[in-house]
């Protein structure tokens, strides 16, 4: 699969700046600059954006490094269950040029239309200021985002919290939203 623009596109822009996000919430990292691999994951609740980041894959890795062995199996379970993404997967696959439009106009996992949602997440991986081709952007649901984090165990929530808080260059406010809204960090 190929993707008809590669350029980052102004959906992951930040709402604030109306420019690319270009530092790693959680390190500060330029990585719009850089040659890392990181991820864009927005919250929009209404039409608007109640959160916005980029978190760089090596602290989405230590994230995820967090996560208990329950957590992890019961999302590959739902994850491999379900009949949209194993589609999704196909389509991958193949060598078609897609918009990236056309993958942010439901949700990944419901197939919920966008224009349907008041709540939801978007989330894309970039390298620079490309999309990287080794992962599709997605849309989340409000309902699938809450099925996911019920999947994850009191063990895994404890443990992202506590991560959250060793994080001393983190505002108050980024916490509070990484500790209510468990990021999906895949």
């Amino acid at each position: 699969m190929k993707f008809s623009n590669d350029q980052i596109p102004p959906v992951f822009y930040s709402d604030l700046q109306a420019k690319p996000l270009e530092n790693c919430v959680m390190c500060g990292k330029d990585v719009l600059h850089s040659n890392e691999v990181y991820m864009i994951e927005k919250v929009i609740k209404n039409g608007r954006s109640e959160s916005e980041y980029a978190i760089c894959f090596t602290c989405a890795s230590k994230m995820k490094g967090n996560m208990s062995v329950e957590s992890e199996a019961n999302l590959a379970a739902y994850f491999e269950s379900n009949p949209r993404l194993k589609s999704m997967q196909d389509f991958y696959e193949g060598e078609e040029e897609v918009a990236v439009d056309d993958l942010l106009k439901a949700c990944l996992i419901k197939g919920t239309p966008v224009s349907e949602l008041e709540e939801y997440q978007l989330g894309g991986v970039f390298k620079g200021d490309k999309l990287y081709p080794a992962a599709l952007p997605f849309v989340l649901s409000l309902e699938a985002m809450m099925e996911i984090n019920d999947l994850l165990s009191a063990e895994t929530k404890r443990e992202l919290d506590d991560f959250i808080d060793e994080i001393d260059d983190l505002p108050p406010e980024w916490k509070e939203i990484f500790k209510t809204k468990k990021p999906l960090l895949v």
